[in-house]
């Protein structure tokens, strides 16, 4: 493996890191919107089952390929930015 199969790979995760990001972003729209029907509705912003399941649903769904912790932090620092999003709209 040489320094151009190095340079290729590189390319090839910093358009899976934009992907992501792009991804990121769309989520964060769709959340902003579940912000606004909780305020909407005095529905608390904060519900800890549906983070459980998700967390639970995404574990099973990487078929072991991702550890559960690993999956379990990105996801509890993606809720903490959805809740803080969702509390200032």
């Amino acid at each position: 493996m040489g320094r151009s199969d190095l340079d290729s790979l590189r390319k090839n995760i910093a358009q899976i890191d934009d992907a992501i990001v792009e991804l990121l972003v769309k989520r964060f729209d769709f959340t902003d919107e579940v912000g606004r029907i909780k305020n909407a509705n005095n529905i608390p912003v904060e519900n800890l089952d549906v983070e459980r399941k998700t967390v639970e649903r995404l574990t099973l769904n990487s078929e072991d390929k991702l550890d559960k912790q690993f999956i379990s932090d990105i996801y509890t620092t993606i809720f903490t930015n959805s809740k803080e999003r969702q509390r200032r709209i």
